[in-house]
C-alpha cells in the first residue's frame, strides 16, 4: 500500500524533510509520513517521490488519527497540515490527489469560503488550534 503524507502548510520552502515516519495506522494498515512545511504543490511532488500522495482522509476515525498523531508532532502553535484534497483544476469541485472518491468532507463552519486568491488546497488543523481574532 502506498504511503500517504501530511506536510506543514506554509510559504514555499526548499525541498522537503521527513520530520516523522513512517507511522501506521493500524486501523487501515496506511503509512504516514510528516513533512517540513513547504506549498501544497511541492508537499505533494515530495509525496509522490516517497511514492505515495498528500493524506486522503476517508473517515471521522482516520481524521481523529490524524490529529492525535501528527499535531504533537509538528512543535508549531496554530500549525495546519496539507491533505490531499483540492478544487485547483475545477473550481468548486473537491477532489483528493490521489484519485480516491471524496466520501468524507469535515469543514469548519463556513468552509470552504474560497476567500483570498489561490485557496484551491486543504490542510487540517486542530479546532483547539483556531488563533484568536480580535485584539
Amino acid at each position: 500500500m502506498a504511503p500517504v503524507v501530511l506536510s506543514l502548510a506554509t510559504v514555499p520552502g526548499a525541498r522537503a524533510a521527513v520530520l516523522a515516519g513512517p507511522l501506521t495506522n493500524a486501523a487501515n494498515a496506511r503509512t504516514y509520513y510528516l513533512l517540513s512545511a513547504n506549498t501544497w504543490t511541492a508537499s505533494e511532488a515530495e509525496a509522490i517521490g516517497l511514492g505515495g500522495h498528500l493524506v486522503t482522509i476517508n473517515d471521522a476515525a482516520e481524521n481523529q488519527w490524524v490529529l492525535n498523531t501528527f499535531f504533537p508532532l509538528t512543535g508549531v502553535p496554530y500549525a495546519s497540515l496539507w491533505i490531499g484534497l483540492n478544487d485547483a483544476a475545477t473550481e468548486g469541485q473537491f477532489v483528493w490527489a490521489s484519485g480516491e472518491p471524496v466520501t468524507f468532507t469535515y469543514w469548519y463552519p463556513g468552509q470552504p469560503n474560497n476567500l483570498g486568491e489561490g485557496e484551491d488546497y486543504a490542510a487540517i488543523r486542530r479546532p483547539s488550534d483556531v488563533p484568536p481574532t480580535g485584539s
